[in-house]
């Protein structure tokens, strides 16, 4: 699929794009704002390659003859101290293990590949990427204020000195 291209690259793009709409007073509409434009443009964009995603690993499921598992009962709980390890760290392992043969030639690629894509989840962790936005959201509202404080006290500082 083709990426979308412009001043939206990634979900930080998107909120420091966001901020920049909030502070333009441009209209409240992707056909009449081009920055909610560039928003919307990346999130379907986003959208469409998350579904071809799993598109792919559902067949990557059938074509290695993987079965369902179904989903736990209870949320996932964090064990990296114990001493068995984490459970995804394990499962990880286990797939590399089965992915590459005993001169570590890569044999079944597919492996490889949901070994890595294991953690792919924890993108939806919303809190943490609300809270992420939160934090990028007031830094530019700071740096706002800091850069519009300092122009204020050059121009009262330059007005009130003598000219020669």
């Amino acid at each position: 699929m083709e990426s979308v291209r412009g001043a939206v690259a990634t979900a930080g793009d998107s909120i420091v794009e966001y901020a920049n709409w909030i502070a333009s007073g441009e209209p409240p509409h992707p056909l009449t704002s081009a920055i909610l434009k560039g928003i919307r443009d990346y999130n379907e964009d986003d959208c469409r390659s998350t579904a071809e995603l799993v598109v792919w690993l559902r067949k990557l499921q059938c074509d290695s003859e993987l079965t369902f598992l179904g989903r736990p009962s209870k949320p996932e709980v964090q064990n990296e101290g114990r001493p068995e390890g984490n459970p995804i760290d394990i499962t990880r392992k286990l797939l590399l293990a089965e992915a590459y043969d005993g001169a570590g030639k890569r044999v079944r690629p597919h492996l490889e590949t949901l070994a890595y894509l294991l953690d792919f989840h924890r993108r939806e962790d919303k809190p943490m990427w609300w809270r992420m936005s939160q934090c990028l959201l007031l830094l530019a509202a700071w740096r706002n204020m800091q850069e519009r404080t300092l122009k204020l006290r050059c121009d009262l500082l330059f007005a009130s000195s003598p000219r020669s």
